[in-house]
């Protein structure tokens, strides 16, 4: 009900806590007592409610049935989002429903799955109007998306290598302290090939995502 107040009364607001309120939401789905769950399917129909962007508005409840129906309804909502053109920026509600479906969409079985959620968290930042905006779920985002950058599908491996460049390339390096440090020592490993090409393909794009100084700067250790 609170929530409800703040989106009718202050929806730029509520835009700020999403990161926050929807994870929690999400969770509270899964809760035994009906009454509470229907609680939090409304409160996620209300953060449907503010959202600007047309092509995510259009889409809000088949958004919802996946957050509502993880395991049942995640490709579908995928499927959706790779067959839709948005012509507009995503908004912050947006990105709201949109985060917990890519998460559980590089978590799925499936190739197409991973290689869509994949690609729809590296289109981000082109698609956002403040770039700025995803930065609270990149904690959320980027294990997931490591571990799909070590999948033993080599078309999985590309997508994720791709989503990384594009994110550094958006957000810049400092977004992303752990990331060349651990691509180092995947590379390193005694892991498997996979493994091992995941983390050349991520490290290739991200070097050609922060362009010829940084590159020519990590050479010498690239090299030895």
């Amino acid at each position: 009900e609170l929530l409800g107040a703040v989106a009718y009364c202050a929806p730029l607001h509520l835009a700020s806590t999403l990161p926050r309120v929807v994870p929690a939401l999400t969770e509270v789905l899964a809760h035994p007592h009906p009454r509470v769950k229907e609680k939090a399917q409304e409160s996620l129909s209300l953060v449907g409610s503010v959202i600007r962007n047309p092509e995510v508005g259009e889409l809000v409840p088949v958004l919802l049935d996946a957050l509502a129906n993880p395991g049942t309804k995640t490709v579908a909502a995928l499927d959706a989002l790779a067959r839709c053109n948005f012509e507009h920026c995503v908004d912050p509600p947006s990105l709201a429903l949109l985060v917990p479906i890519m998460l559980r969409g590089l978590r799925e079985r499936g190739t197409q799955p991973r290689r869509r959620a994949a690609h729809i968290v590296g289109s981000m930042c082109s698609l956002l109007a403040d770039r700025r905006h995803i930065v609270p779920y990149l904690e959320a985002l980027l294990p997931p998306l490591r571990d799909v950058l070590l999948d033993p599908i080599p078309e999985v491996r590309t997508t994720a290598s791709r989503a990384l460049g594009r994110l550094c390339a958006g957000l810049g390096e400092g977004h992303f302290p752990d990331l060349m440090p651990w691509l180092l020592t995947a590379l390193r490993s005694e892991s498997s090939n996979a493994e091992r090409a995941g983390a050349a393909q991520g490290l290739a794009e991200l070097l050609a995502a922060l362009g010829e100084r940084r590159l020519g700067e990590f050479l010498p250790e690239l090299l030895d």
